[in-house]
This record gives structure tokens, C-alpha cells and sequence, in this order.
């Protein structure tokens, strides 16, 4: 327990407290680069990677004449691969089943730079708060050393108590900006 304090509110405002507004900007940002994590987890998981039996079932469908049952087959499926397969099933179908190769593997590119341009959403803001956070540690830092120099010369005095607040605030701020940036950028490594 930080300070003592049971409850999460009271533990967030002591935090904020040790480390001023600038830890209270980080924490921002780490709920901020939290939810952009689980939201492309979440959309990862939605869209799925890899084979999908139903897609190979459609294709087999498709294969065998039995077009409508390959479109029925893929027409709830969300995934990438689904989304591709059902976008050729479609060209294929306006042109009566006859496509070029090399208009299909256009096709193909265009579906997939808007499927990943959906997916790469949001990576940006992510990327951004792993590159800040350090950065406004550091600013925080700078900040606690000035506030124990200013108290140095309130106090006319050197002594620990005088000097401690503010090292603590700078310490604080440091380790606050790391914590935010360290598992920003490893979540944006792996999900990019």
C-alpha cells in the first residue's frame, strides 16, 4: 500500500501528489496507451490471422458451382482472410465467374491496404507516448530539482528534510515516465 491508503482513488491522488502534474500527465498518457492496447488486442483477436476452415469450406463450395452457398458461408465471418476471399467472390460474381488473375490480384492489393490500414489505426498515438513519456520524466526531474533548490533557498538550510521532497519528486518522475514508455513500446513492438 502507497502511503497507507486501501483505496485505489486515494493511492492515484498520493501519487499524483508526490510527483505533481507532471506525473499526473503521465498517468494520462498510461490510460490512454492502455486503452489504445487493448483495443488492438481486442481488434486483433476480432479479425483473426491465419487459415479459417470456413474460408477453405467456401472455396470448396465455390469450386464445386454452389456459389451462393460460398457466399452465405463467409457472410459473418469477420476475419481478414474471410473479408479478402468474400471481396473476390464478389468481383468474381459481377464479371460471371470469370476474373483475370491479374485484376483479382489487384483487387486483392487494394482490399488488403484498407484492411490493414484499419489495423495499423491508432499505433501512432502508441508510438508517440513510448517515444514522450521518458521525455516528460525528465522534465519532471528537472522539476523536482528546482523545487529542492528553491527550497534550499527559502530554508537557508541543506539538510536532507529540506532537499528530500524534491529529489523524491524528481526521482518519482523519472521512474513514472519509464514505467509508461517500457511496456508502451513493447506492446507496439508486438503488435506491430
Amino acid at each position: 500500500m502507497i502511503f497507507g491508503l486501501a483505496n485505489p482513488i486515494d493511492r492515484a491522488a498520493g501519487l499524483i501528489a508526490l510527483g505533481g502534474p507532471v506525473v499526473a500527465l503521465l498517468l494520462v498518457l498510461s490510460v490512454i496507451a492502455l486503452a489504445i492496447v487493448i483495443y488492438k488486442m481486442a481488434q486483433y483477436v476480432r479479425r483473426g490471422t491465419g487459415t479459417d476452415r470456413h474460408v477453405d469450406e467456401a472455396v470448396r463450395l465455390w469450386r464445386a458451382g454452389d456459389r451462393a452457398a460460398a457466399r452465405s458461408h463467409l457472410a459473418d465471418r469477420k476475419t481478414a482472410l474471410a473479408e479478402l476471399v468474400r471481396e473476390a467472390m464478389g468481383q468474381a460474381g459481377q464479371t460471371g465467374g470469370h476474373v483475370a488473375r491479374s485484376d483479382l490480384e489487384d483487387h486483392f492489393a487494394i482490399v488488403a491496404a484498407r484492411q490493414l490500414q484499419r489495423l495499423q489505426s491508432g499505433f501512432r498515438a502508441l508510438e508517440s507516448i513510448a517515444q514522450i513519456a521518458p521525455l516528460i520524466g525528465l522534465f519532471g526531474t528537472v522539476w523536482g530539482i528546482m523545487n529542492s533548490f528553491s527550497s534550499i533557498a527559502r530554508s537557508q538550510d541543506t539538510s536532507l528534510a529540506v532537499v528530500a521532497p524534491g529529489i523524491a519528486e524528481a526521482l518519482f518522475a523519472t521512474a513514472i515516465g519509464l514505467v509508461v514508455a517500457i511496456p508502451a513500446v513493447m506492446a507496439y513492438n508486438k503488435l506491430t
